[in-house]
C-alpha cells in the first residue's frame, strides 16, 4: 500500500482522500454495508410482491423489517435461469470439440454468475445479521435438512427416520424428489446442501443424474404406455448389452412403483427400444444444464477435444467431459437390491407415494411428475392460406355450450382451437385463453 501511496503523489491530478492509505473510513464502511443491505432487502421485497415460490415459513411474519428471508427462492430462480438458457441454444451448432458453452453469450454467463454469487451472499449476508439471531440462518438450516431427507430418502443412515421426518421437518411437509424438477433441486443444492455438508458436486450431479432417469420411467409407468406414435419408426442405436440392462432398470422402478397392479406397458423389444430412445432425450438436457451450472458457479472450462470425438453423440461426449457414469452403468446401479443406490430409489418412490396420500402434497405430486419437453421448442405449421385455417374453426364446438366457437383462438403450440373472449368459457375471471395456458 506504500508503493501505491507514492506511485499516486508522484503522478498529475487529483485523487479521493482515502486512495493514498488504501484504508476505507468508518462512515464510508458504513455507507456501503446499508447500501448493500438495501440491495438484499430490494430482493426480499421483490420476492414477496410478486409472490415468488418459497417453501420455508411462507406465513410466518419475520421477527425484524432487516432480516433476509425467503432464502431457497434465489437458488430455485437460478435453476430456472440456466434451464432458459440451454432451451435457446438448442439446435445451435457448437464447434467441433466444444461444448454449448461456446455459443452461449458472455452477456449471458455473466448474468448467471451474478445470480450465482447473488443466491450464495444473500444466504451469508443473511445469516450474519444481528449475530446470527435472525430468520435466515433457521431458514438455510431447515432447507438442508429438508434437501438431505429429498435426496437421501432410503440411504441406511436416513431410513430409520421413518416417515414422521418427511411429516416433521417441514412447515407444510416435505414433498419428494421425484415431485421436483431434478436439475433444478441439483442448482438448490449446490447452493444449500453442497457448501453446507461440504460435498462434491459431482456426487451429488450423478445422483441427481439419475433421479432424472428414474423420473422419465415413473412418468412412463403413470402413462401406461412406451411412448408416443410419433416415435413409432425410431430405431435405437445402443448396444444389445445396454438394452437388457435398461429392460431390467425399467422392471426393478415397476416393482417398486407398485407391486400390486399390473400396468399396460409392455416390454417387448420395440417398446425397449422406444423407451430407450425417449430417456436418452431427456438425459441430455440435464447434461447440458450441468456443464452450465458447473461453469458459471464453479469456474468450470471444458477444453477443446478436437476432432477425436466429432463423430460421436453430443450425450456421449457430455459424459466423458463430466466425467458421469454411463446410462448403461446407471442402469445397472439399481440391479443390487442392498446396494446404497438402490435403497435411495426405492426411498425416492416411495416417498412420493406417501406424498400422494397427504391432502397438502397431493396436487404437488401429481403435478410434479410431469417431464419438461426436452428438445427445440417449435411452433405448429400454420396452413398457407387463411381459409383453411377458418374452414378448420368452423368444424370445432365451444368446448362449454357445444355451439359455435366466439372469437376463436389457436394455440400455436399444441394447435387446439376455442373460444377466446367469449362470455360462454368465462370461469373465475378468466377466459378461454388463460384457462388452456394453466393446463
Amino acid at each position: 500500500m506504500q508503493v501505491q501511496s507514492r506511485t499516486s503523489s508522484m503522478m498529475p491530478g487529483q485523487y479521493p482522500a482515502d486512495e493514498n492509505n488504501g484504508v476505507l473510513s468508518p462512515t464510508s464502511e458504513s455507507l456501503l454495508k446499508q447500501e448493500l443491505m438495501a440491495v438484499y432487502q430490494r430482493i426480499r421485497e421483490t420476492i414477496k410482491l410478486n409472490q415468488l415460490t418459497t417453501r420455508v415459513y411462507p406465513s410466518k411474519p419475520t421477527s425484524s423489517a432487516d432480516d433476509l428471508i425467503y432464502t431457497d427462492t434465489l437458488p430455485r430462480t437460478l435453476g430456472f435461469s440456466i434451464t432458459a438458457t440451454e432451451i435457446a441454444q438448442r439446435g445451435v451448432q457448437s464447434e467441433p470439440g466444444m461444448t454449448l458453452l461456446d455459443k452461449i453469450p458472455a452477456l449471458s454467463l455473466t448474468h448467471l454468475r451474478i445470480i450465482s454469487e447473488t443466491a450464495s451472499s444473500y444466504i451469508a449476508v443473511g445469516g450474519m445479521r444481528n449475530s446470527g439471531i435472525n430468520r435466515a440462518a433457521p431458514e438455510f438450516s431447515e432447507t438442508n435438512v429438508n434437501q438431505l431427507l429429498q435426496l437421501f430418502a432410503g440411504h441406511p443412515q436416513i431410513v430409520n427416520i421413518g416417515l414422521e421426518a418427511w411429516k416433521m421437518h417441514s412447515k407444510l411437509m416435505l414433498p419428494s424428489a421425484l415431485s421436483q424438477d431434478p436439475f433444478v433441486f441439483l442448482t438448490e443444492c449446490s447452493v444449500c446442501l453442497v457448501p453446507a455438508f461440504n460435498l462434491d458436486i459431482h456426487h451429488i450431479a450423478r445422483v441427481c443424474f439419475l433421479l432424472e432417469l428414474v423420473k422419465v420411467i415413473a412418468c412412463l409407468l403413470t402413462s401406461g404406455q412406451a411412448a408416443s406414435a410419433s416415435m413409432d419408426e425410431v430405431k435405437s442405436t445402443a448396444d444389445i448389452e445396454t438394452l437388457l440392462a435398461f429392460k431390467a432398470f425399467i422392471l426393478q422402478i415397476q416393482r417398486r412403483w407398485d407391486p400390486k397392479s399390473h400396468h399396460n406397458f409392455t416390454l417387448d423389444e420395440r417398446s425397449v427400444e422406444i423407451a430407450y430412445r425417449l430417456i436418452y432425450k431427456y438425459a441430455l438436457p440435464f447434461l447440458r444444464k450441468l456443464v452450465i451450472l458447473l461453469h458459471v458457479r464453479y469456474g468450470v472450462d471444458f477444453p477443446d477435444t478436437g476432432f477425436a470425438e466429432v463423430d460421436e453423440p453430443e450425450l456421449d461426449r457430455l459424459i466423458i467431459a463430466l466425467r458421469m457414469p454411463t446410462l448403461k452403468d446407471l442402469f445397472s446401479s439399481i440391479a443390487d437390491s442392498s446396494s446404497i443406490i438402490s435403497s435411495m430409489v426405492t426411498g425416492w418412490i416411495e416417498h412420493y407415494r406417501w406424498s400422494q396420500g397427504q391432502d397438502a402434497l397431493k396436487q404437488g405430486a401429481v403435478d410434479g411428475l410431469r417431464l419438461n419437453h426436452p428438445t427445440i421448442f417449435e411452433l405448429i405449421g400454420l396452413p398457407k392460406t387463411y381459409d383453411t385455417l377458418t374452414a378448420e374453426t368452423i368444424k370445432r364446438r365451444c368446448p362449454t355450450t357445444g355451439k359455435e366457437l366466439s372469437d376463436p383462438a389457436l394455440c400455436l403450440f399444441c394447435g387446439a382451437i376455442f373460444c377466446s373472449q367469449a362470455n360462454c368459457c368465462l370461469k373465475g375471471g378468466k377466459g378461454g385463453c388463460n384457462q388452456h395456458m394453466k393446463r
